[in-house]
Parts: C-alpha cells; structure tokens; sequence
C-alpha cells in the first residue's frame, strides 16, 4: 500500500527531490532495525524514485544530441565532442 503513495506523489517530482528520495529510501534500507516489510516497502519505493531519475536523466541526454544535431556538433557514442 505503500507503493502506491509513492506513486501518486511522483508525478511531479523534479530530479532533486527524486534523488533525495532515492537516497531517503537507500539510508532507510542501511538501517539494521528496518523490518523485512519496512525493508521490502523501501525498496519498492526505491525504484520508483530510480526509474523517476532515470527518465528525466534519459530527456535530458536526448535533449542534449539535439541541440549538438542543430549546433553541426559531432559526438561519438561515448559522449566525447571531436
């Protein structure tokens, strides 16, 4: 049940709060008095500010090889501009 107040207050986190929130879940999870439940809710919650990051991350990247198309910029797949 959790999960799903996560979810509903996702919607509109920007990458800072969701890495906070990542990291919130990470330290919660480094507590050696965390319950199995508690644990597993963590984690669960935990991805959904992973996947948060990485989807803006993701954007972000995209929006990057755009403008170097638009600026004749050329960029080998690791990311080094010639």
């Amino acid at each position: 049940m959790a999960n799903k107040t996560v979810k509903k207050e996702t919607k509109d986190l920007d990458f800072e709060s969701a890495y906070r929130k990542l990291s919130q879940c990470a330290e919660e999870l480094n507590d050696p008095n965390v319950s199995l439940s508690d644990a597993i809710d963590r984690y669960k919650s935990g991805l959904e500010y992973y996947r948060i990051c990485s989807g803006i991350l993701e954007e972000a990247r995209q929006l990057i090889q755009v403008y170097d198309r638009q600026s004749d910029s050329i960029r080998e797949e690791n990311g080094d501009v010639q």
